[in-house]
């Protein structure tokens, strides 16, 4: 539709451009009649902008909710399961309730991009709401502690900064908790509320859900997957507790793979999991097809992953990942599931979700790819005011600042994150890839070592090689050549095919590196 409206725009830009040469040159169409011949174009053009603009610009109207962790003032560490188990009930009681205008975000989303030191804080909360342009958010408060204390609740509008609604209840099991919350919302939004059937849990599965959502959310993938296995094998057909087990395999696969180990094994389960649950369970579960989809696009059968995708967002069209999982495809594929182009793919997930991380990191990184930059670093500003530790964020923003030579900003950038995390070996080891780029070794020798303490950062080794070599001590650069090979993420890791290259030349017997008399 877009090209149409390009074409249309192009072509009455023409005639426009025609009918005006005649005029002024050859005195074609004197007096009123130059406007009777102008008038369709002077249309058609208006119709192609408006339509361009449009297209482009015009997303469906949608209003977001998000539902937080209880405020718990008993600062219970042993207790702190209940609060994310009332937050989840909550969402899984509102989220039927509402139509494709509504997004309720999971905790998954919002709780990756919130500075957890801050999240007791109410007025933090709703600043971080405003931020992110989230619509409506629920806080709740609580002793945990105490049974007999109610928890208080505030249904808030951000964009008005005040209360809709609030009230208390009375301590239950958060199952139930969760189903009046939910109630109230509704009555909130002058919505009706249609109870579900749906047997209540017991005290052990509600906390294993709980710490399974809460370890996900973290990025705790490991004990994700412990914890989403307990409360599997008590309730193997808890839709939400497969896909999160599911989610929890696969994302510890990426994360291996980032760590040079294997992570196929991880990839199988995910993909097995979802298989069945779309298969015995329940064949509309529009993440368990986003799964499915996202194990195709990492093995680059595009085919069967486009058919995944395609089936998720026919049944959950606000599913914000599966949109930036398909900017993974090819524009012709794209075209067939609706979009133009990657950007508008990731301005869509970000129109479900404007806190989404790992959208806005990608958008940015897809703009400093096609030497977009200012658009770069605009979609970057954005993400650091929402989310000023994003590490991933400022690290990004480290890498065009290098692409820029940018002394004063790179260093600026680089003390940030290491203020954030002074242990980061990628920010070690962007600092050395600038010091190695200008001739600094010693300065990059420093950095890349730090990295491989602190991370074991497969490149960082490959690159101590090269400075090894230069230094002349072969024996070095042949250990950290041989230690890049070890970490090789796969058959396309050009880092480690350029190791290897190196190691054959420093240990094969008529080496001119090792035998310069050779030459």
């Amino acid at each position: 539709m877009t090209l149409f409206f390009i074409v249309t725009l192009i072509v009455s830009f023409i005639f426009l451009t025609v009918i005006t040469l005649m005029r002024q040159r050859l005195d074609f169409l004197p007096g009123a009649r130059i406007w009777r011949a102008l008038a369709p174009g002077l249309a058609l053009f208006v119709f192609a902008a408006a339509g361009l603009f449009l297209s482009q610009h015009s997303f469906p109207e949608r209003k977001q909710i998000a539902v937080f962790p209880s405020i718990d003032f008993s600062f219970d560490e042993n207790l702190e399961w209940k609060n994310w188990s009332i937050a989840d009930q909550t969402i899984r009681a509102l989220t039927p309730q509402l139509d494709e205008s509504w997004v309720v975000l999971p905790l998954e989303w919002t709780w990756k991009s919130v500075d957890k030191d801050s999240v007791q804080n109410p007025a933090y909360l709703m600043n971080y709401a405003h931020r992110a342009g989230y619509d409506y958010i629920l806080l709740t408060s609580q002793r945990s502690e105490c049974k007999e204390c109610p928890l208080q609740w505030e249904f808030i509008d951000i964009h008005h900064g005040m209360p809709l609604q609030k009230g208390k209840i009375e301590p239950e099991n958060s199952y139930a908790i969760g189903e009046q919350l939910a109630t109230q919302i509704c009555t909130a939004l002058n919505i009706p509320f249609s109870a579900h059937d749906q047997k209540e849990m017991e005290s052990s599965l509600l906390m294993w859900q709980a710490k399974q959502l809460q370890t996900l959310a973290l990025g705790e993938y490991e004990e994700a997957i412990f914890w989403g296995k307990r409360a599997f094998y008590r309730d193997s057909l808890d839709v939400r507790v497969r896909n999160r087990l599911a989610l929890a395999h696969m994302q510890r696969s990426l994360q291996l793979t980032r760590e040079g180990k294997p992570g196929n094994v991880q990839q199988l389960l995910a993909l097995n999991l979802s298989r069945n649950t779309i298969n015995h369970v329940d064949s509309l579960s529009a993440e368990a097809h986003r799964l499915i989809a996202k194990y195709y696009i990492l093995q680059r059968t595009w085919t069967r992953a486009e058919v995944h995708a395609r089936k998720s967002l026919q049944l959950d069209p606000n599913l914000a990942a599966t949109y930036v999982d398909i900017t993974s495809f090819n524009e012709k594929r794209l075209e067939l599931l609706g979009f133009d182009n990657k950007e508008q793919a990731f301005q869509y997930a970000l129109h479900l979700n404007p806190g989404y991380e790992l959208a806005r990191l990608w958008l940015a990184d897809h703009y400093y790819f096609n030497r977009v930059v200012n658009d770069a670093r605009r979609e970057l500003q954005t993400l650091l005011s929402i989310h000023p530790r994003s590490i991933d964020g400022w690290l990004l923003l480290g890498k065009i600042a290098v692409s820029q030579d940018k002394m004063d900003e790179i260093i600026e950038i680089y003390n940030r994150i290491l203020e954030i995390d002074p242990n980061n070996p990628h920010a070690f080891y962007n600092l050395g890839v600038y010091y190695f780029t200008i001739g600094d070794r010693d300065h990059a020798k420093e950095f890349f070592q730090r990295a491989v303490q602190y991370g074991n950062h497969a490149n960082s080794h490959l690159y101590l090689g090269h400075i090894y070599e230069a230094e002349g001590e072969i024996e070095k650069a042949i250990k950290e050549y041989r230690q890049r090979i070890r970490l090789k993420s796969g058959p396309d890791d050009g880092y480690a095919r350029r190791a290897m290259e190196r190691l054959y030349t420093l240990t094969r017997p008529d080496s001119a590196d090792l035998n310069p008399g050779n030459q």
